[in-house]
């Protein structure tokens, strides 16, 4: 059984029917950071009077900045050279530098 104590509390996949138990009636609102709301028990929400929202596109630039971050590390080789640093000394160094 899950026990609250705090105001504030982070749950990874799954809101049951046991986390609004649990809440004892403190719980107020459940907010969803991603895609869909499947993976909270509604007619608990509703009978224990949550609110449920979501944000689905919260993250979307966020997405696309790491993307391009993950494609130019790789241009760079920014893993290699990070590796390469870790365990030779840097006048034996063998990655060049690229142009984008």
């Amino acid at each position: 059984m899950l026990t609250l104590r705090t105001n504030w509390f982070l749950l990874s996949t799954q809101v049951t029917r046991e986390v609004f138990q649990a809440a004892k009636g403190r719980l107020k609102v459940v907010g969803r950071a991603g895609v869909g709301i499947d993976n909270v028990d509604l007619a608990a929400a509703t009978e224990y009077g949550v609110l449920v929202v979501n944000a689905p596109t919260a993250n979307t630039i966020a997405a696309a900045e790491h993307g391009i971050a993950l494609l130019c590390s790789m241009s760079r080789n920014v893993a290699q050279a990070d590796a390469s640093m870790k365990v030779c000394p840097p006048e034996i160094m063998t990655l060049r530098y690229r142009r984008l």
